[in-house]
Protein backbone atom coordinates (compact mmCIF):
# COMPACT_ATOMS: atom_id res chain seq x y z
CA UNK A 1 0.00 0.00 0.00
CA UNK A 2 2.84 2.50 1.28
CA UNK A 3 4.40 1.81 -2.09
CA UNK A 4 1.31 2.37 -4.29
CA UNK A 5 0.72 6.07 -2.74
CA UNK A 6 4.61 6.45 -3.00
CA UNK A 7 4.70 6.09 -6.52
CA UNK A 8 1.04 7.75 -7.16
CA UNK A 9 2.58 10.48 -5.41
CA UNK A 10 6.00 10.21 -7.35
CA UNK A 11 3.48 10.24 -10.55
CA UNK A 12 1.36 13.17 -9.54
CA UNK A 13 4.95 14.99 -8.89
CA UNK A 14 6.47 14.61 -11.97
CA UNK A 15 2.91 15.38 -14.29
CA UNK A 16 2.99 18.75 -12.32
CA UNK A 17 6.38 19.50 -13.41
CA UNK A 18 5.78 18.62 -16.74
CA UNK A 19 2.85 20.61 -16.97
CA UNK A 20 4.49 23.78 -15.47
CA UNK A 21 7.14 23.35 -17.51
CA UNK A 22 4.88 23.19 -21.01
CA UNK A 23 3.16 26.14 -20.16
CA UNK A 24 5.70 28.04 -20.06
CA UNK A 25 5.85 30.83 -22.61
CA UNK A 26 8.83 31.47 -24.84
CA UNK A 27 9.30 34.20 -27.18
CA UNK A 28 12.35 34.75 -29.82
CA UNK A 29 12.66 38.56 -31.17
CA UNK A 30 14.74 38.15 -34.53
CA UNK A 31 17.40 41.03 -34.11
CA UNK A 32 19.20 40.54 -38.08
CA UNK A 33 19.56 38.28 -40.21
CA UNK A 34 22.56 37.41 -42.40
CA UNK A 35 23.19 37.71 -45.32
CA UNK A 36 19.92 38.34 -46.60
CA UNK A 37 18.01 37.53 -49.38
CA UNK A 38 21.80 38.00 -51.59
CA UNK A 39 23.38 34.37 -50.91
CA UNK A 40 22.08 31.32 -51.75
CA UNK A 41 24.38 29.10 -49.90
CA UNK A 42 23.10 27.01 -46.76
CA UNK A 43 25.01 27.34 -43.09
CA UNK A 44 25.58 23.92 -42.15
CA UNK A 45 27.50 25.11 -38.67
CA UNK A 46 28.07 27.52 -36.50
CA UNK A 47 30.99 28.70 -33.49
CA UNK A 48 30.35 31.87 -31.49
CA UNK A 49 33.12 33.19 -29.63
CA UNK A 50 34.55 36.50 -28.83
CA UNK A 51 32.76 39.06 -30.96
CA UNK A 52 32.97 36.54 -34.23
CA UNK A 53 30.46 34.18 -35.74
CA UNK A 54 32.56 31.31 -37.44
CA UNK A 55 30.08 29.70 -39.98
CA UNK A 56 30.69 26.70 -42.29
CA UNK A 57 28.23 27.18 -45.10
CA UNK A 58 28.86 24.59 -48.33
CA UNK A 59 32.55 24.85 -49.54
CA UNK A 60 33.36 27.75 -47.61
CA UNK A 61 34.60 28.97 -44.06
CA UNK A 62 33.62 32.29 -43.61
CA UNK A 63 33.94 34.87 -40.42
CA UNK A 64 31.42 37.27 -39.20
CA UNK A 65 31.86 40.18 -36.82
CA UNK A 66 28.99 39.85 -34.37
CA UNK A 67 29.91 42.11 -32.16
CA UNK A 68 26.66 44.39 -32.67
CA UNK A 69 24.40 41.47 -33.34
CA UNK A 70 21.91 44.03 -35.14
CA UNK A 71 24.51 44.78 -38.01
CA UNK A 72 26.69 41.39 -38.37
CA UNK A 73 29.08 41.73 -40.94
CA UNK A 74 31.78 39.83 -43.33
CA UNK A 75 35.25 39.83 -42.60
CA UNK A 76 36.68 37.14 -44.21
CA UNK A 77 36.68 33.51 -45.85
CA UNK A 78 38.20 31.15 -47.68
CA UNK A 79 37.00 28.29 -50.21
CA UNK A 80 37.45 24.64 -48.44
CA UNK A 81 38.13 21.01 -50.04
CA UNK A 82 34.61 19.68 -49.76
CA UNK A 83 31.27 21.00 -47.91
CA UNK A 84 31.77 21.59 -44.62
CA UNK A 85 29.25 19.60 -41.83
CA UNK A 86 30.86 20.42 -38.60
CA UNK A 87 33.24 23.00 -37.15
CA UNK A 88 35.53 23.78 -33.86
CA UNK A 89 37.34 26.54 -33.05
CA UNK A 90 40.34 26.27 -30.97
CA UNK A 91 42.76 29.33 -29.93
CA UNK A 92 43.87 30.74 -33.72
CA UNK A 93 42.90 27.61 -35.56
CA UNK A 94 39.55 26.04 -36.95
CA UNK A 95 38.80 22.38 -37.58
CA UNK A 96 36.56 21.57 -40.21
CA UNK A 97 34.87 18.04 -40.61
CA UNK A 98 34.11 18.10 -44.73
CA UNK A 99 31.75 15.54 -46.99
CA UNK A 100 31.86 14.89 -50.70
CA UNK A 101 28.57 14.30 -51.67
CA UNK A 102 29.80 13.93 -55.31
CA UNK A 103 30.48 10.30 -55.34
CA UNK A 104 28.38 7.97 -56.26
CA UNK A 105 28.97 4.84 -53.74
CA UNK A 106 30.83 6.42 -51.11
CA UNK A 107 31.16 9.47 -50.05
CA UNK A 108 34.68 10.68 -49.12
CA UNK A 109 35.46 13.55 -46.28
CA UNK A 110 38.31 15.54 -44.83
CA UNK A 111 39.64 16.76 -42.03
CA UNK A 112 40.82 20.66 -42.23
CA UNK A 113 42.63 22.99 -40.37
CA UNK A 114 42.10 26.82 -40.94
CA UNK A 115 44.58 29.58 -39.81
CA UNK A 116 42.21 31.90 -38.27
CA UNK A 117 45.05 34.59 -36.54
CA UNK A 118 43.74 37.00 -39.20
CA UNK A 119 40.28 36.99 -39.25
CA UNK A 120 39.87 38.94 -42.35
CA UNK A 121 41.95 36.45 -43.84
CA UNK A 122 41.65 33.15 -43.17
CA UNK A 123 43.25 30.43 -44.87
CA UNK A 124 43.70 26.22 -45.11
CA UNK A 125 46.80 25.12 -43.51
CA UNK A 126 46.57 21.74 -43.65
CA UNK A 127 44.40 18.15 -44.20
CA UNK A 128 43.52 15.05 -44.35
CA UNK A 129 41.42 12.33 -46.61
CA UNK A 130 39.32 10.22 -44.85
CA UNK A 131 37.28 7.10 -46.30
CA UNK A 132 33.90 8.27 -45.21
CA UNK A 133 32.16 12.09 -44.55
CA UNK A 134 32.89 13.57 -41.77
CA UNK A 135 30.29 15.08 -40.36
CA UNK A 136 31.35 16.61 -36.77
CA UNK A 137 34.33 17.41 -35.45
CA UNK A 138 35.88 18.24 -31.42
CA UNK A 139 39.27 19.08 -30.47
CA UNK A 140 40.60 17.96 -26.55
CA UNK A 141 44.10 18.81 -25.87
CA UNK A 142 46.15 16.84 -28.70
CA UNK A 143 43.21 15.41 -30.00
CA UNK A 144 40.38 15.68 -32.68
CA UNK A 145 37.74 13.67 -32.65
CA UNK A 146 35.52 13.36 -35.81
CA UNK A 147 32.03 11.85 -36.22
CA UNK A 148 31.85 9.44 -39.37
CA UNK A 149 28.95 9.33 -41.42
CA UNK A 150 27.89 5.39 -43.02
CA UNK A 151 30.59 4.24 -45.60
CA UNK A 152 30.79 1.19 -47.35
CA UNK A 153 33.86 -1.39 -46.84
CA UNK A 154 33.46 -3.88 -48.89
CA UNK A 155 31.17 -6.32 -46.91
CA UNK A 156 28.86 -3.90 -44.89
CA UNK A 157 28.15 -0.37 -43.77
CA UNK A 158 30.26 1.13 -41.23
CA UNK A 159 30.63 4.85 -39.43
CA UNK A 160 32.44 5.40 -36.49
CA UNK A 161 34.69 7.46 -34.61
CA UNK A 162 38.16 8.83 -35.72
CA UNK A 163 40.95 9.99 -33.63
CA UNK A 164 43.59 12.11 -34.32
CA UNK A 165 46.53 13.30 -32.59
CA UNK A 166 49.31 15.73 -32.47
CA UNK A 167 47.46 18.87 -33.75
Amino acid sequence: MIKSLSFLFLFAVARTTLQAQEERPVRFNLLSSWPGESESRSISSIQVTNGYAYIGQEDRFEILDVTNPVLPSSLGYCNTAMAVRGLQVVGDSAFLAEVNYGMVTNNIGRLEVVDISDPEGPNVVGGIDLPGPAYKVRVVGHYAYVAMGARWTGSNMAGGLEIFDDL
